[in-house]
């Protein structure tokens, strides 16, 4: 077994969500103590819980009078520290909206939530971490082998099953328990909560320069983030454990398993992974993905984004002096960083790419994902 320390520093903001969602009458834009405001998410229970008997009736009048506004207003006001459950720094956009939209009716105003541990620190998985290598492994193996071979599962009718085919033949596996990507076992990287998040909207880009305002779908979704370093120029990482599982490639496939029957007797492991293939996979998938996305963005017709391009193309190219490498994680990270070259399977014939997602933070417009990290012996 070799052990590593991973350590993840994001270069622009990040997240990774639960499918959740919280409304305003889970959370509020109040002030903070340092001045300015802040976006905290409460529990409405404690909120009610901490309240003398006399509120608590007006609590309940406001309930039974289904005036929703008002009970939005009321546990705002009544809110305490022990019923915050964490707080993060707000956009000037995301606080301008909740101002305009907090006493309207129609509120919904619902912000995806980032996953959290037990002690409400933002968390990325290790399961999030290893799929963002998988994927460049992936890219990495079928660039190496006969493309014949992997073209078979491009017939496949079921999205599914093509899938399962083409990772199967790309990372030479026959079923998931001989997967190599089993022998790799990274832990999740939890960042402090204090000073490293905010939250803000996401806007969609059109690419295209046939649109006369790139920035034409305002319905904008509104989201927690892990804040990068390029954001406010303000480094934030976190760390955790990475682990191969060396021991297993000299591992042979025993006579009594069903899962790998046809494989009986040979190693369980027909390429296993290392840390050097890992390394090199990511820096030439996660730079190319990168330079293809700053190459249309610099086209672009609005000067904010090609400045924010710029910044960080200059951010990417400083991470390899530090001994770092390049990746993407998370949502809105794009098509191109989440699929293999060459083997794209768009779900309409519109094709693909033709959109950014960008957070917008203070007038400013920041992709998605970029982290750089470094991989230590323990």
């Amino acid at each position: 077994m070799k052990r590593y320390r991973f350590i993840l520093r994001p270069l622009t903001a990040v997240h990774v969500g639960t499918g959740d969602v919280v409304t305003p009458l889970e959370y509020s834009v109040l002030p903070s103590t340092g001045g300015g405001r802040l976006y905290a998410v409460f529990s409405p229970e404690k909120v009610v819980e901490s309240l003398p008997e006399e509120e608590k009736r007006q609590f309940s009048q406001f309930c039974a009078s289904n005036n929703l506004v008002r009970l939005r207003k009321y546990l705002s006001e009544k809110v305490r520290m022990p019923a915050v459950l964490y707080a993060c720094k707000v956009s000037k956009e995301f606080e301008s909206e909740f101002d305009r939209r907090k006493d309207d009716i129609n509120n919904a105003l619902e912000v995806e939530v980032m996953y959290r541990n037990g002690k409400q620190a933002p968390v990325i998985p290790g399961s999030s971490i290893k799929g963002a290598i998988r994927t460049a492994l992936l890219d990495k193996r079928a660039s190496m082998m006969n493309r014949a071979l992997l073209e078979e599962a491009a017939h496949e009718a079921s999205r599914t099953k093509f899938d399962r085919k083409f990772q199967s033949r790309a990372m030479l596996f026959s079923a998931p328990n001989d997967d190599p990507l089993r022998a790799l076992a990274i832990g999740d990287c939890t960042f402090a909560p204090k000073g490293t998040q905010l939250v803000s909207a996401m806007i969609m880009y059109h690419l295209s320069p046939n649109y006369d305002d790139p920035f034409s779908n305002k319905a904008a979704i509104f989201a927690e983030v892990l804040k990068g370093e390029l954001i406010d120029g303000s480094p934030t990482e976190a760390s955790c454990d990475f682990i191969i599982h060396d021991e297993l490639f000299s591992a042979i496939i025993p006579p009594n398993t069903r899962a790998l029957e046809k494989r009986k007797g040979q190693k369980l492991y027909q390429k296993p992974i290392g840390l050097e293939e890992i390394l090199e996979a990511c820096d030439t998938f996660y730079n190319r993905a990168f330079d293809s996305e700053y190459n249309r963005l610099i086209k672009s017709s609005n000067e904010v984004v090609k400045m924010g391009a710029d910044a960080l193309a200059d951010r990417i190219d400083s991470i390899q002096e530090r001994g770092e490498h390049l990746i993407r994680i998370g949502r809105w990270s794009h098509v191109e960083s989440v699929t293999v070259e060459g083997y794209r399977r768009p779900k309409s014939d519109k094709g693909y790419g033709k959109t950014r997602t960008f957070l917008q933070y203070n007038d400013n417009y920041y992709l998605m994902g970029w982290c750089a990290f470094s991989v230590e012996k323990e």
